[in-house]
Formats: C-alpha cells, sequence, structure tokens
C-alpha cells in the first residue's frame, strides 16, 4: 500500500490558496502533496502546471500526495475564517447570566 491519495479540490473564495502560485503552494504543504493539475472555470486544464501558474478563485487543483493529510487542504483550499478583536474585547467587556464582575 503505498498511502497516496488523489483529491480534486476547489479553491474557495477567501480561502489562502486564491492567487498563490503552484510554487507557493508546494512550499505551504512541505511535501505533503503536489500540484498536478488546474482546471480552470473557463475550461481552460493545465496538466502539470510551471511553478509560477496562480491558483485563481474557483479553480479545480488536481493534487496527488500523502494520505490523511486533509489538514493542510483545509488550511490552504478553504475560506479563512476571520476572528475579529472587537469582538473578543466586547464579548469580554460585557457581562454574562447578569453577573457584574
Amino acid at each position: 500500500m503505498l498511502d497516496i491519495d488523489l483529491e480534486v479540490v476547489t479553491a474557495a473564495p477567501q480561502s489562502a490558496a486564491v492567487r498563490m502560485t503552484v510554487a507557493a503552494i508546494k512550499r505551504q504543504a512541505k511535501g505533503a502533496f503536489f500540484v498536478v493539475q488546474i482546471n480552470r472555470r473557463d475550461g481552460d486544464v493545465f496538466t502539470a502546471p510551471p511553478g509560477d501558474t496562480v491558483v485563481g478563485e474557483g479553480d479545480g487543483v488536481v493534487l496527488i500526495g500523502r494520505a490523511n493529510r486533509a489538514d493542510i487542504l483545509t488550511s490552504l483550499f478553504e475560506p479563512r475564517q476571520r476572528v475579529g478583536a472587537r469582538v473578543w474585547r466586547r464579548a469580554l467587556s460585557q457581562p454574562r447570566w447578569g453577573v457584574r464582575w
């Protein structure tokens, strides 16, 4: 058993992978996977894309790599969650359950 997976993911809007080059994705993945094809939203297909190819929003990215590395895929291809410092401060300053600190 090789423990190698083939994955097809979509570069979601607001994800870290959007506007990254293939070379930058490879560095970020630290050898966990390699980009073998990019399927553009407009139908263009790039097999074995060069390192300077930029991933666009909505592009399908075909990856091959080590099994069980979903955490890296999630961090690159799913939308980033924004946590605002103001929301955190506001939550700390408001009393909970009517109790004042």
